[in-house]
């Protein structure tokens, strides 16, 4: 006997969508067909999609405790563990992937990162989760750290070729040592394309002209010729030493073409963020421009429709959020850049959520509006990330895969608003954008956790997911 049976939905994999029975068990999919199987509990699915639980391969939780302080981080952000996966569960994303990131002092190790963000969210997390750690300290000591990290099951590692005032960046001869060893594990470099030269020149140029107070000198000082120089550099060296690297957050045009250009030369997949679909540069004009502050930054709408393009033909693999919430308060304290040349980059923290609102997005202006399949849907939110990512039990509907699975909706219209979120976060950049659909039930390793749209599972039941190197 069957654990649930979800009947009378319509079935969406990478190759079809079929008006089928999904049988769970043991939190696994035990079957798929048109035959009854008898089972505990019956979810009639009538009218709705059933899509495999959503992967957000690009997320920042606060690792807090409550009788702890907040960790040793260059940026705090609104949700933890707990708020952001609740979030997520209520948003379809049954499994993240988080960025534990090296320490910039001297002697700071990714390894203490990586234990204090995997015991945080082995006590909170809502959903299944995984690591990326992040290499910011180019010397002998973050190397020796590789191979032990890989063997934990977190096989991808994050670099910037941007934030040098933040003490993040990596230049090429670090990756030059780096790419070699991730190619000897089968491991994976997941980049921040940004090319720092150019942005410390431009941002320069533009305090010295007195436009710091302008919020527009974002935009101007981080152009997307500065993100497809990056992408090219990194394709480069990952060709050279037969890496597996990605970008994360695609966010232009020009991004899109040098990973169209790179696919054949040096990188893996891409990655498109979400806020890039949806929302272009003109806000970053006006009034609210602090609340869309983020690095890189929005992009004009032809970018957009581009990236939508890429996303469609398979020069981009999969979407990510960058979830990296804040409160408007903290977002509009300084609206403005910091003019100090040796201060910190930004007056302004970069982020804002995204996390429960993928899924809506993504369908309404990818599915419904003509772009592309349900089948594509799936491979954009869940199958491709699992794949590439080495997240072998997750991202698809098929006997042996781990029960991760979503109702969804597709006739529900609405608009987004905050009220209806679970994050922390009292505001959303996506405020009033109509999408079709919402998540009606979210299933985890075959528990439901979430039920005509209120969560009802329990934080901590979220298990690490050890993944496989390619």
């Amino acid at each position: 006997m069957l654990d649930t049976l979800i009947t009378g939905g319509t079935v969406v994999t990478p190759e079809a969508a079929k008006p089928i029975a999904v049988g769970l068990l043991d939190g696994r999919i035990e079957t798929l067909g048109m035959h009854h199987v008898e089972a505990r509990e019956v979810v009639d699915a009538s009218g709705c999609l059933v899509l495999p639980g959503c992967i957000d391969p690009h997320v920042h939780f606060q690792p807090k405790l409550p009788d702890e302080n907040s960790s040793d981080t260059f940026i705090e952000w609104a949700d933890d563990f707990t708020s952001g996966s609740i979030s997520a569960a209520c948003g379809g994303v049954t499994t993240f992937i988080d960025f534990a990131v090296q320490g910039p002092k001297p002697g700071d190790r990714v390894t203490d990162a990586v234990d204090l963000y995997m015991d945080v969210a082995s006590q909170t997390a809502a959903v299944d989760y995984a690591m990326h750690a992040g290499l910011t300290q180019a010397c002998q000591e973050s190397l020796d750290e590789v191979p032990n990290l890989v063997s934990r099951g977190i096989t991808s590692f994050k670099l910037f070729r941007t934030y040098r005032k933040w003490g993040i960046f990596t230049d090429l001869g670090f990756m030059n040592d780096l790419f070699p060893l991730l190619s000897s594990l089968g491991a994976t470099a997941a980049v921040h394309c940004e090319d720092d030269e150019i942005i410390t020149y431009l941002r320069n140029k533009y305090i010295s002209a007195g436009l710091d107070r302008d919020l527009w000198y974002h935009v101007l000082s981080r152009p997307p010729v500065a993100e497809e120089v990056s992408i090219d550099q990194v394709a480069a060296v990952a060709r050279v030493h037969g890496t597996r690297a990605y970008p994360v957050h695609v966010s232009s045009k020009r991004g899109l073409e040098a990973v169209r250009r790179s696919r054949n030369a040096g990188l893996v997949a891409s990655e498109v963020g979400l806020h890039f679909l949806i929302i272009d540069d003109e806000v970053c004009k006006g009034h609210d421009a602090p609340l869309f502050f983020m690095t890189p930054p929005l992009r004009p709408r032809e970018d957009i429709e581009a990236l939508w393009g890429g996303l469609a033909d398979g020069s981009i693999d999969w979407v990510g959020t960058d979830h990296s919430p804040h409160m408007a308060q903290e977002k509009r304290a300084d609206p403005r850049f910091s003019p100090s040349t040796d201060g910190l980059e930004f007056a302004i923290p970069p982020g804002f959520t995204g996390i429960e609102e993928m899924l809506p997005l993504v369908y309404t202006y990818g599915v419904a509006a003509g772009r592309f399949t349900l089948s594509r849907l799936v491979s954009v939110l869940s199958t491709s990330a699992a794949q590439t990512l080495g997240l072998t039990d997750k991202g698809a509907i098929a006997v042996g895969k781990d029960a991760d699975l979503v109702i969804y909706d597709p006739q529900h219209e609405r608009k987004i608003t905050i009220s209806d979120l679970h994050t922390q976060s009292d505001y959303t950049i996506y405020e009033g954008v109509p999408v079709m659909g919402r998540v009606r039930d979210t299933f985890s390793r075959g528990r439901r956790i979430v039920k005509d749209g209120e969560y009802v599972g329990r934080p901590g039941d979220g298990q690490f997911v050890r993944r496989v190197t390619q």
